[in-house]
């Protein structure tokens, strides 16, 4: 596929150039023609740069050279070649500071676990709901967390979702008997986790980047806490502080 500029567009703090090109999917269909945005990244070498063009899933990059008559912009490839097509475009949008997600987005990346679609239990199980929930709380009561208990009975029960068998997730069965943790899961490992880089800063004072880590660290606790306050899963007077952090790890 072969493309090549038509319109530019420039912003007016001239920070990026929008493009608009057509492009030419068989060389036998020549009037079948197609759009695709583009922005540009400079290169800062004799003026060239590189063009990302995103079509639908896929990009592309584009070498082209800007003419020294930049009003006019006219602009001439200095190679006209095949596009090169790269496995998936950018997932998320250029903010000026470059791609990936701040503390504060949503954007994790992409790797998770696919469910399957089928919500049963497998035919070849035979494990009863009482077996599954009894099993549950003999491993709370030894001190494991509820996805401790989802691995142990995933890798040495053959139970890949609680929820297809028993009709609940493992949270629920622990707090219908009594045995649900008094801290979330996720809350607790993050505390665990500040509790760690506390220790490590009393041996490496001049250590910036735990400082660093430290604080993000700690604005996240805040920010669940406030959520499980809110959602009524902690108590309104609980209260993060660094001092007493590791006796609710201890």
């Amino acid at each position: 596929m072969i493309g090549f500029v038509t319109q530019v567009c420039q912003n007016h703090d001239n920070s990026r150039l929008f493009f608009s090109i057509p492009t030419i999917q068989n060389p036998s269909h020549e009037n079948d023609h197609k759009g695709i945005s583009l922005f540009y990244e400079e290169t800062e070498v004799l003026q060239k740069f590189h063009v990302l063009a995103g079509l639908l899933m896929w990009s592309y990059r584009i070498p082209f050279r800007i003419s020294p008559s930049y009003q006019l912009y006219s602009f001439l490839y200095f190679s006209v070649s095949q596009l090169s097509r790269r496995k998936k475009a950018p997932s998320r949008s250029y903010s000026g500071e470059g791609f990936g997600s701040t503390n504060k987005t949503h954007g994790k990346g992409i790797s998770a676990s696919a469910l399957p679609y089928k919500r049963t239990a497998p035919s070849w199980l035979k494990t009863s709901p009482q077996d599954v929930e009894e099993n549950i709380c003999k491993f709370a009561k030894k001190g494991l967390t509820p996805s401790q208990i989802g691995v142990i009975l995933r890798d040495s029960h053959g139970i890949a979702q609680v929820r297809t068998v028993t009709g609940n997730q493992i949270l629920r069965i622990l707090k219908a008997h009594g045995l649900a943790p008094e801290i979330p899961e996720d809350l607790y490992h993050l505390i665990k986790k500040a509790v760690a880089i506390r220790k490590h800063l009393e041996r490496n004072r001049k250590d910036k980047d735990s400082k660093f880590r430290l604080i993000l660290v700690e604005s996240r606790i805040h920010r669940l806490a406030r959520y499980y306050k809110k959602t009524k899963k902690l108590p309104p007077v609980w209260k993060y502080e660094s001092t007493t952090a590791s006796t609710l790890v201890a």
